[in-house]
């Protein structure tokens, strides 16, 4: 019993004169556990080999623990895992919080404009402008008007009642001009009086008359029973425009008119398509 009580005895002191370099939540629980031997030693609980053997082994336990954490922070103090020879430092590295998808700036790479597309081993080129067409302005003749077309009869023929006039349209300016395949005609004399007239000429395709260039007609008209005209008697070529293209006498004097077939005849008056 002596030799057990001076154990406890020394193992209270030990407790009481603690290593400093314990750490605090360690020493407290060998003091909480010792506390707890004591007061059932006091109480009488177990046997006296019991309570011995019990406080032995938790004092032991304590100063096994005590002594693995000292050599721990001597082993750590002396330089161990700061470039040293000792043993690598087991301690977990840092994990990063960082999205595995997040790449620093520098890492993404930059993709050039030029880059071949995939699987084309080129880079891809714009589509390239269709070439341009020039286009030729169509140009908007001038009619073949008095101001740059002349007509003129140069002869007439008689068949049946009838007179047939020939005339012939010059164009007389520097360009192209033209005028409808075939006109509304008139038969008028040397004062403007229109003899024998003719209905609206039906619609007909246009014709080009180039500069210098001149085209030829046939003039048909018949039954005038009217008063003798004033010479010349001419004819006249109503234009699309309401213009009137008159074709001179053949003579200054000329007072060419067909014959009167009777008052209950129509006089009438028609031309030919205009011929080169």
């Amino acid at each position: 019993m002596t030799q057990r009580t001076n154990l406890d005895d020394d193992l209270g002191r030990w407790m009481h004169d603690s290593p400093t370099q314990a750490p605090a939540p360690l020493l407290a629980s060998i003091r909480a556990g010792v506390a707890v031997t004591e007061q059932r030693r006091r109480r009488g609980w177990g046997s006296g080999w019991r309570r011995s053997t019990l406080a032995i082994a938790q004092a032991a336990a304590g100063v096994a623990v005590v002594a693995g954490l000292g050599f721990g922070i001597v082993y750590l103090a002396s330089g161990a895992g700061q470039g040293g020879t000792g043993a690598p430092s087991t301690m977990p590295a840092a994990v990063s919080t960082a999205p595995a998808s997040a790449a620093p700036a520098s890492a993404v790479a930059s993709v050039p404009a030029s880059a071949p597309a995939s699987g084309e081993g080129a880079a891809t080129q714009p589509p390239s402008a269709p070439p341009s067409v020039a286009i030729t302005p169509t140009l908007q003749l001038a009619a073949c008007g008095p101001a740059n077309a002349t007509a003129r009869i140069t002869s007439w023929q008689g068949a049946a009642g009838q007179r047939i006039a020939t005339v012939v349209l010059t164009n007389r300016s520097t360009s192209s001009c033209t005028l409808p395949a075939q006109s509304r005609p008139q038969l008028v004399d040397g004062s403007g009086r229109v003899l024998i007239d003719s209905p609206a000429a039906a619609k007909s395709t246009a014709i080009t008359l180039g500069a210098g260039k001149h085209l030829t007609t046939l003039v048909e008209d018949g039954n005038y029973c009217g008063p003798a005209p004033a010479a010349p008697v001419r004819i006249a070529l109503i234009l699309r425009s309401g213009e009137r293209v008159i074709a001179s006498a053949p003579t200054p004097t000329d007072v060419t008119v067909p014959p009167c077939n009777g008052s209950a005849v129509k006089a009438d008056i028609q031309m030919h398509p205009w011929s080169g």
